[in-house]
Parts: structure tokens; sequence; C-alpha cells
């Protein structure tokens, strides 16, 4: 028997921070969002750098503290702003200490 829609596309999604890069050079909420507004156009989760490169940004971050570090050696909120400010920029995330060095603790 086919799968319907119902079966593999959520309705409704938690508003739970942990940004996906979508295949459509899109950054979503989290992998729930990405399936359910993207459900049956074979749009797919793919690493997050291609979204930092991609021509598309993000238009809106929520603003919870996850702090990142970018290639430029600045500290952002988190994932989100990072793309959301440098969009067509090639700053990566690096690891906290790349920023702050030994200091991460007082973050």
């Amino acid at each position: 028997m086919p799968e319907s829609r119902q079966d593999h596309c959520p309705d409704n999604c938690l508003e739970l921070y942990k940004p996906v890069c979508g295949s459509d050079g899109q950054v979503y909420l989290n992998e729930c969002y990405l399936k359910m507004q993207n459900c049956d156009n074979g749009i797919e989760k793919v690493d997050m750098g291609e979204c930092a490169t991609a021509s598309k940004c993000p238009a809106y971050c929520i603003p919870i503290y996850d702090p990142v570090c970018g290639s430029n050696k600045k500290i952002y909120l988190n994932q989100c702003m990072m793309l959301k400010e440098n969009c067509n920029a090639t700053i990566k995330n690096m690891p906290l200490q790349f920023c702050v060095g030994d200091d991460v603790d007082k973050l």
C-alpha cells in the first residue's frame, strides 16, 4: 500500500532551534521544519556549509544563546546569526577556542 503524505510529512513542529541547511540553500529552524515545508519536493538536509555560501540567506533567526565562533574570530549568538550576518561571505564555523583561547568557560 502506498505511503500517504500523512505518514511521512509532519503537520506541525516544535519551535526548537537546531538549524539545518536544505538542498535549496535555505536554513530551516530544525529538521522537522525542513520536512514540513518541503515534503514531497525532493529537498533534503545537506551540510550547513552549503547554506553559508548559498545566495539565499536566513531572513530571521530566533535569538537563542548558543554561541558559535566564525573564522573571522567573531563570536555570534548562534549559527543562524552567523549565517545571516555574513550572508554571501565565506565565514565558516570554528571551535570556540579559535575566538577566545582557553576562556571558553567565560562565555
